[in-house]
């Protein structure tokens, strides 16, 4: 009876410890490469920001713009999406997490002939799920290598590919015991 007097007593103590590793938000900013289709967009950024509801969930925000051209042709991206996120290992010198966005995807072709340019425009549903690992570098500081499935859903059908970012994670703030 003692010993679980003892471990409920540790356990208890180092709650507040363990609530103090979850900051209230966090910020990432990163480059990205992105392949959608046919295409590579070998230059692009990618910005999250992602609110803790508690240890394990958060809720994200995430922008990202990549930029490449394919047979002359200047290709964009645009993609705004959100949704939940969950992280494993948080007290720990690597956490990993996935997560599920949705939103908009906006895509602009180009081309200019003799200074005149012709683009189009088209804004579709996407989705991106995948996940990463946010390696701590220091109390409110680490480095994030993340990898998405990205899906989007246009006119005629659907378009696959994959988005990959790496960047720096800012902790901001701490959440409550």
């Amino acid at each position: 009876m003692r010993k679980l007097i003892v471990a409920a007593a540790v356990v208890w103590a180092t709650a507040p410890a363990r609530a103090q590793d979850v900051p209230k938000a966090e910020a990432f900013a990163g480059y990205s490469y992105a392949h959608l289709g046919d295409e590579d967009l070998k230059y692009g950024w990618n910005l999250a920001v992602g609110y803790n509801l508690n240890r394990r969930l958060a809720v994200v925000a995430d922008a990202s713009g990549q930029y490449g051209s394919a047979q002359g042709v200047d290709l964009d991206q645009l993609t705004l999406t959100g949704g939940p996120s969950g992280v494993f290992g948080r007290a720990r010198p690597a956490s990993v997490f996935i997560h599920a966005l949705f939103g908009l995807v906006r895509t602009s072709a180009g081309i200019s002939v003799l200074g005149v340019t012709i683009s189009e425009r088209q804004s579709d549903f996407g989705m991106l799920f995948g996940g990463g690992v946010d390696l701590k570098v220091g109390a409110k500081l680490a480095f994030r290598l993340q990898g998405d499935y990205e899906r989007v859903q246009a006119d005629g059908g659907a378009e696959a590919g994959y988005r990959l970012s790496a960047g720096i994670v800012l902790r901001l703030g701490k959440k409550g015991p």
